[in-house]
């Protein structure tokens, strides 16, 4: 998913975003990984990349709130 991640098709690189979101529910241990890839794709200069950790927080954000 790392290096498909580089894409310039929205519609793969939304799905990657919404996988990597949904596999924060696993554990909390799946969820900080993520995070830390998050953390790192928000100061990409690649915009897929940023799509994709801006989902990843959201989906964090979401299951701290419950």
């Amino acid at each position: 998913g790392i290096k498909m991640s580089e894409s310039d098709d929205y519609e793969l690189y939304k799905s990657i975003a919404i996988c990597f979101g949904r596999l924060c529910r696993i554990n909390n241990q799946r969820a900080e990984q993520l995070k830390l890839l998050a953390d790192g794709f928000l100061s990409a200069q690649i915009s897929s990349q940023v799509v994709i950790a801006t989902e990843v927080k959201q989906e964090l954000d979401f299951l701290i709130d419950l």
